[in-house]
């Protein structure tokens, strides 16, 4: 989706909506009434999420408002944050890229067992996608802290979810080198701190 930068001719601003879904369907229709309204900008500037009880609701409705009437855009705030995440949808929900997490879920989920038993770090290995999270096994216990650093040193970026897990995040196209790469400096990590 292409949001335009350059407009001209009548325009309907429409600020914070913050999903008030409701609120944002009625101002729209009462918006379409309007007898120049095929001619008319709808130009979403501020918020769509945060704080209101329908967020995905209100990012739904300005993604069909933008496919059925062209002269829409959004500027500043998370308008233009949803429109390049529709963007990176169009690309990542395809039957191909989502073949291939399912793929790398399986392959890092084995790595990571692999190498949680070969270390005693994981008592599990969990996750959908690409979103993993490895529990520590109990004798590293409150120690993810740890193991976050000791990737560090790996020039590996890993994440915590909280003082027992350590969550991996790795892109959805991310290549098999790269998974390869990714995997020898964790276990290298692994490796530091199972050292006396």
């Amino acid at each position: 989706m292409e949001l335009t930068t350059r407009i001209q001719g009548p325009v309907a601003v429409i600020g914070d909506v913050h999903g008030q879904t409701d609120k944002l369907l009625s101002l729209l229709e009462k918006l379409q009434k309007l007898p120049d309204y095929d001619e008319r900008w709808l130009v979403f500037i501020g918020d769509f999420v945060d704080r209101g009880p329908d967020s995905k609701g209100a990012v739904d409705l300005f993604l069909n408002v933008a496919r059925k009437h062209p002269k829409t855009t959004a500027i500043c705030g998370n308008p233009l944050g949803c429109a390049v995440g529709a963007a990176v949808l169009d690309v990542v929900n395809t039957p191909e890229v989502l073949a291939g997490v399912k793929a790398r879920h399986q392959r890092f989920k084995a790595e990571l067992e692999r190498i949680g038993e070969r270390y005693g770090l994981f008592e599990q290995v969990r996750g959908a996608g690409l979103l993993i999270g490895a529990v520590l096994a109990p004798a590293w216990k409150g120690r993810a802290k740890d193991v976050q650093l000791a990737a560090e040193a790996q020039g590996l970026l890993v994440l915590q979810a909280g003082p027992d897990v350590i969550r991996l995040a790795p892109s959805l196209v991310i290549g098999e080198a790269e998974i390869s790469e990714g995997l020898a400096r964790f276990e290298r990590a692994a490796a530091s701190l199972a050292q006396p």
